[in-house]
């Protein structure tokens, strides 16, 4: 149910690096089960901000990222959709 990025999280994120790179935009689409916590829309927001200051921190350009959120779903997750 955290928002912070894990060792593990930070490989996958380093494995696409090269494709973020290129990518013309990028979605961070952030997670977060409504029935599972009470302020779903925040932790799914926190989700995405958090992996937006990683990728920022590796270089990609703050402008190509764009925040999105899904409190419908049941997942707890990031993804990463990658515009061409």
């Amino acid at each position: 149910m955290s928002a912070k990025l894990t060792p593990e999280h930070e490989l996958q994120l380093m494995s696409l690096l090269p494709q973020l790179k290129e990518a013309k935009a990028i979605t961070l689409r952030g997670y977060c089960y409504k029935k599972d916590i009470g302020n779903a829309k925040s932790a799914a927001l926190a989700r995405a901000v958090n992996v937006e200051k990683f990728l920022v921190k590796q270089g990609i350009s703050k402008k190509k990222l764009s925040r999105r959120f899904n409190t419908e779903d049941a997942e707890h997750a990031v993804r990463v959709e990658i515009g061409k």
